[in-house]
């Protein structure tokens, strides 16, 4: 919560798919996040899709 409230963009890059990670992170913990890169949305690692989309997102360069 520091850094949401620092102001600093967050993020995460899984391999789990979007419904099973509402099953392992709690509400509270993902609305934190500024972005959510799962298996669906990207190419998954060890390409580095999931990592540029999120990137892209923040409007952050690699």
């Amino acid at each position: 919560m520091a850094i949401n409230d620092a102001g600093m963009a967050t993020g995460l890059v899984t391999l789990q798919t979007r419904n099973r990670l509402r099953w392992l992170l709690p509400p509270a913990v993902l609305d934190l996040l500024d972005v959510t890169v799962c298996r669906e949305d990207a190419e998954p690692k060890p390409a580095p899709d999931g990592v540029f989309l999120a990137l892209a997102h923040l409007a952050a360069a690699p």
